[in-house]
């Protein structure tokens, strides 16, 4: 082997696979490692952080290991941000990665769905639509009540 791979990876098999549901452009970040203890951070640790706790879903380490992230991937908005939450290389580097068992869950959806008359939306893998949508040019608004 011509070189060795980070610790976060050197357990995990690696596949090249260009039909995989989860596939992500940025395999670049792998090499690079886990972002946790790194200079990024370190940042995010000294930010002070008085948000609700009880609301908070990432860490400043965490958003700002993402966004470094995308800027060495080449993504120079913040904008870029949702669309790439659920890239599996962006959330490895952060620390976020799936467990194989979370992943086995989002196929058995995913297959199911897509059994069921349904095709997967590539960039999210949580978002589905009805292949032979009925209506596919109109809107529907209406009004939810909790029973």
């Amino acid at each position: 082997m011509l070189f060795s791979l980070p610790e976060m990876v050197s357990d995990k098999k690696i596949r090249v696979d260009f039909d995989s549901p989860d596939i992500s452009s940025n395999g670049g970040l792998v090499l690079i490692g886990n972002m946790q203890n790194s200079l990024a951070w370190k940042i995010g640790q000294l930010i002070p952080d008085s948000r609700k706790k009880e609301f908070i879903h990432h860490t400043y380490m965490e958003m700002v290991s993402q966004r470094i992230g995308q800027i060495l991937c080449g993504y120079e908005d913040t904008n870029d941000c949702n669309q790439l939450r659920g890239d599996s290389a962006l959330k490895m580097s952060a620390g976020r990665s799936i467990t194989a068992e979370q992943f086995a869950h989002r196929m058995i959806l995913r297959q199911a769905m897509l059994r069921h008359g349904f095709k997967a939306i590539d960039s999210e893998w949580w978002h589905f639509t009805l292949k032979d949508e009925p209506f596919p040019d109109t809107y529907f608004t209406f009004s939810v009540k909790q029973l």
